[in-house]
């Protein structure tokens, strides 16, 4: 009973208990399935509780992200580590549909059915959006024993849970979410000195996500500027890696032949974006980013941080200013280091990308798992930063919370269009009334959260 009562005390002593209750609350009224993004990891995970294999050539209709490997079989291309982490919920709750009639029925083809709602909700609630409330909770203790304000710790809360596009992956099994909660995880354990925890929460990253991997440098660059010539922390960080570890190499090498194959390798070919492209990696990513990409990553309408996160984009020229200004505490510079590195090889790859708009997703999803790391440092910082630049970054989250309304009236899967004006047209359109209802839904969930907080005295 030690850490549900540790967890406890620590909701009910948070400044921020209601806005990560009215997290929970908002994610449960805004279950979306994913589409083919998350019936690729559904089929997967079809495929190993009913065939007890990595292959999906019976499902592979389920969903066009797939890989074909040379022998002619089907897997998903996704990394593995989501489907890993949800087997054993999804093969409890399956044994269970399993004695209901009415959950059991078959296909036309004999096969059984995709997961329903029901167990969808389940898998994304119980994986993503209960543990990022909690490690909001222990962010914001982080900001407390590091002497933050009350105003920073309010900041960091609402910028983790309403104001970056990791968030709105809550509650659908893109796997964006579940990467987004372990690289945030690996950050609290690298303040917290936890070095085993931390190298299985981003040996974890990159298993759900490959494009995790590019977080490690910003991590080992951390951990050099606090211990420098003392390498203790190596062997618990390799040692927490070893088990993502195992399992990266036992499905590589089953289904691609090689721990150091992996399934972008033999990515569906309508997704093979830059094949003319001379030095591409795999038909998918360019030698050198495109400055267009960089610019409609940062600043484009469709899916640019300033368009959906416009914090971010204030704080990173204010991050680089202070940590060349002044050294800051230890666990400051820290993240500072994780996030800049981090960002900037996320950015990178991203720019390269063929498919850099992330298909159907209303953000730079591709981004999201650095993002929630800079509310922590937004926190740390905040003290140190001019009044201007606290002034602009609280005008500009509330532009990123205000559109966390409009992804909750209409849906994730935003097209690949100018987000806000599609947004609008969607709300202003002759049959809109859900739409209204849901955003009005957000806003009164959110100000009664607000309200009660203001009356208890924690926003000050």
């Amino acid at each position: 009973m030690y850490w549900p009562d540790k967890f406890s005390r620590l909701a009910r002593a948070s400044p921020v208990r209601l806005w990560v209750l009215a997290f929970l609350i908002l994610n449960l009224l805004a279950l979306e399935s994913g589409g083919v993004v998350s019936m690729s990891r559904y089929a997967a995970l079809r495929a190993m509780t009913d065939q007890h294999t990595f292959r999906i050539d019976d499902f592979v209709d389920w969903t066009v992200d797939w890989a074909r490997t040379p022998d002619g079989h089907y897997y998903s291309n996704k990394a593995p580590g989501a489907v890993f982490l949800a087997f054993p919920l999804f093969w409890a709750l399956d044994q269970a549909c399993r004695l209901l009639p009415r959950c059991d029925q078959l296909d036309e083809r004999g096969r059984r059915r995709p997961p329903g709602f029901m167990v969808q909700t389940m898998i994304s609630v119980s994986y993503q959006a209960i543990p990022f409330g909690l490690l909001c909770l222990l962010a914001v203790a982080v900001l407390n024993r590091n002497g933050a304000t009350t105003a920073a710790m309010h900041f960091c809360a609402l910028a983790l849970l309403f104001g970056n596009t990791a968030a709105i992956f809550m509650s659908s099994w893109f796997g964006h979410g579940i990467t987004s909660c372990l690289v945030l995880s690996a950050c609290l354990c690298l303040v917290y000195g936890r070095y085993f925890l931390l190298g299985l929460s981003i040996g974890l990253a990159v298993l759900c996500d490959y494009s995790a991997a590019l977080l490690v440098p910003g991590f080992v660059c951390a951990l050099v500027c606090a211990h420098r010539a003392n390498l203790f922390w190596i062997g618990p960080f390799l040692l927490g890696g070893a088990m993502p570890g195992v399992l990266w190499w036992w499905y590589h090498d089953s289904a691609f032949g090689s721990p150091f194959a992996i399934a972008n390798q033999f990515q569906n070919p309508a997704f093979v974006y830059v094949a003319d492209v001379p030095g591409n990696v795999w038909g998918i990513f360019a030698p050198v980013p495109s400055a267009h990409l960089l610019f409609e990553l940062l600043l484009g309408s469709t899916r640019g941080l300033l368009f959906t996160q416009p914090w971010v984009l204030v704080l990173l020229p204010a991050s680089l200013i202070l940590a060349t200004r002044s050294s800051g505490a230890l666990v400051e510079r820290q993240l500072t280091l994780v996030c800049l590195i981090g960002f900037a090889l996320l950015l990178w790859m991203n720019a390269s990308f063929g498919g850099w708009h992330g298909g159907l997703s209303a953000g730079p999803r591709y981004l999201s798992a650095i993002l929630p790391p800079f509310a922590l440092l937004a926190g740390l910082q905040y003290r140190r930063l001019s009044f201007l630049v606290r002034a602009l970054l609280w005008i500009t989250l509330f532009v990123a919370v205000g559109e966390r309304g409009q992804i909750f009236a209409t849906t994730i899967l935003a097209p690949r269009e100018p987000l806000w004006a599609w947004q609008w047209q969607v709300l202003t359109s002759d049959d809109s009334l859900r739409e209204w209802a849901r955003l009005g839904t957000y806003w009164i969930v959110l100000m009664t959260a607000g309200w009660r907080l203001r009356e208890r005295k924690t926003i000050t």
